[in-house]
């Protein structure tokens, strides 16, 4: 047996090695297949449970039922808060009639003049607030409700502005209502939008036959929820008065104000400096040794203000410019939101 066991050793050796390797390899594939079908049941089960939640329709639950009706009770309460206080900042067009409109235009147009000079602000020649067409002649009586809102939201901003004292109001416009202009020209302005959109579409929605048949069919416009006037002011003011003209605007509780654009352009890109004739004269800048100033007493060196006398250490880096009171120019949009009220449905 000994001879055996020496003569086929290696043999013997490898069939071993053969048969532990088998083993363990068909042990881990069994773990694995055991594994992997677990997962597979499960997935299964996880499916199975899905499809049937999608499937099936969800039965009444009292609890439900009760939570439901009481989200339903919060989000009305909530509405018509909401509504209510959308009303109250709601600017209703008054009913004018043309000759008193010009009359107000007249009494308002007297009233910002001697606010402004009051308060020593700069404002155009014969300033109407852009109405300046209706002076010689009376708008039209189905426009002058509107143009009555327009105006008195003219003047507001008017008075917000002069109020924050700036230097100058350069212009001040407003956008035109549908109702003053010509009908020809309307329908003109109408005719090119109404093109402009078919282009659009044709070259967005080329090939697609189900949306060129919807498009074929006629639909009516959506009625209009809001309606909006645009006023733009050109001005010239300091910083803070700008800050604080902003924000009478947004706290504006009369009606709905909303700032659309503003564009504010410094009329110097560096403010003004801080040396002073006194220290131009000495030759500009803080003085490198002890020199008399205009009070008779001694400039300390720049050693002993803890600056340095090194151009590049950072305690050499003193600011020149003093920023905050430079003018600025300020173009500003404003827009007047009003909602269109729905009229009430005779039962």
């Amino acid at each position: 047996m000994k001879a055996i066991f020496t003569e086929h050793r290696n043999f013997i050796l490898a069939s071993a090695g053969f048969l532990l390797c088998s083993g363990g390899s068909g042990y881990y594939l069994y773990q694995a297949s055991e594994a992997n079908s677990t997962a597979l049941a499960e997935l299964q089960t996880v499916s199975s449970n899905l499809t049937k939640i999608q499937g099936s329709t969800p039965s009444p639950d009292e609890n439900n039922l009760e939570k439901l009706t009481e989200q339903r009770k919060e989000a009305t309460q909530a509405l018509e808060q909401l509504t209510s206080e959308v009303k109250g900042l709601n600017l209703v067009a008054a009913d004018l009639k043309p000759t008193d409109f010009q009359k107000i235009l007249n009494e308002k147009s007297q009233s910002i003049t001697k606010l402004a000079e009051a308060n020593s602000v700069t404002i155009p020649q014969n300033f109407y607030f852009n109405f300046t067409n209706y002076t010689k002649s009376v708008p039209k009586e189905s426009a002058t409700p509107q143009l009555g809102r327009q105006l008195h939201v003219a003047e507001l901003l008017c008075k917000l502005l002069i109020q924050t004292v700036p230097f100058e109001l350069k212009s001040f416009e407003r956008t035109e209502l549908d109702l003053e202009k010509d009908p020809s020209a309307i329908s003109k302005e109408k005719e090119k939008e109404a093109a402009a959109a078919k282009d659009k579409e044709k070259s967005r929605d080329k090939g697609d036959k189900d949306k060129a048949k919807d498009k074929s069919k006629p639909k009516d416009p959506p009625k209009p929820i809001f309606e909006s006037s645009l006023f733009r002011l050109n001005f010239i003011s300091r910083p803070a008065n700008l800050r604080e003209f902003l924000n009478a605007v947004a706290s504006e509780k009369s009606c709905i104000l909303v700032t659309r654009k503003l564009k504010v352009e410094n009329e110097k890109q560096k403010g003004p400096s801080k040396k002073g004739p006194e220290l131009d004269a000495l030759g500009g800048g803080l003085p490198t040794g002890p020199n008399p100033n205009i009070l008779g007493g001694i400039v300390p060196e720049p050693a002993a203000l803890g600056l340095g006398t090194n151009p590049s250490s950072p305690g050499s880096e003193v600011s020149q410019f003093i920023v905050g009171d430079e003018k600025i120019e300020v173009n500003m949009l404003v827009e007047l939101v009003s909602f269109v009220e729905e009229p009430v449905k005779q039962p």
